[in-house]
């Protein structure tokens, strides 16, 4: 029985630790970011330390030795996991770029045509989509229309919600229009 309050404790907050770092990643990609933008990189990075360093503790307090050789493996495949993406994002963040090309009220935020750029093996692509600040704390993020091998195009609102991108000739692709109706 004291055993069991002793472990308790210790784990506890490991796996809080690991609970908040899966909550901030799950909620990451869905279209809330946090202003300045790289906090959103530092955020995640700290997010993956945090799950890395949180799993390294379990096995150390758990008593049956079929479970601390599965915790150690699943430690370290998350450790490794973990390291790797740390590394990749030092490496790698910056590399895709996005180009305001223009940029328009709508309600209370702003649709935004950006040209996005992947580096050297990669083609140009533009998307529209609708940003909303709050408080210059907080940025949400719904992409409403997007088109890869695209260089340059038109973003045109109508009074009555329909959003238009007229997209310009890119190589051998031929000029192109998308819409969509932004009224529910």
């Amino acid at each position: 029985m004291s055993n069991d309050r002793k472990i308790r404790p210790a784990l506890a907050i490991p796996i809080v630790a690991m609970a908040f770092s899966a909550l901030f990643l799950t909620f990451w990609p869905s279209g809330v970011f946090l202003l300045p933008e790289a906090l959103n990189y530092h955020a995640v990075t700290i997010a993956w330390a945090l799950i890395a360093v949180s799993v390294i503790f379990v096995p150390i307090h758990l008593e049956q030795k079929w479970a601390k050789v599965l915790a150690s493996i699943m430690a370290i495949l998350v450790v490794l996991y973990s390291s790797a993406f740390i590394f990749v994002h030092l490496i790698f963040d910056g590399m895709v770029g996005y180009d305001l090309l223009q940029e328009t009220p709508h309600g209370d935020c702003t649709l935004r045509l950006y040209r996005g750029n992947g580096g050297a093996t990669t083609s140009y692509w533009l998307v529209v989509r609708e940003e909303c600040e709050y408080l210059n704390l907080v940025q949400t993020r719904r992409e409403h229309l997007s088109r890869y091998r695209a260089y340059d195009g038109v973003m045109t609102l109508t009074d009555k919600g329909l959003l238009t991108l007229d997209i310009e000739p890119y190589g051998d692709i031929p000029a192109e229009s998308q819409s969509v109706n932004l009224i529910n």
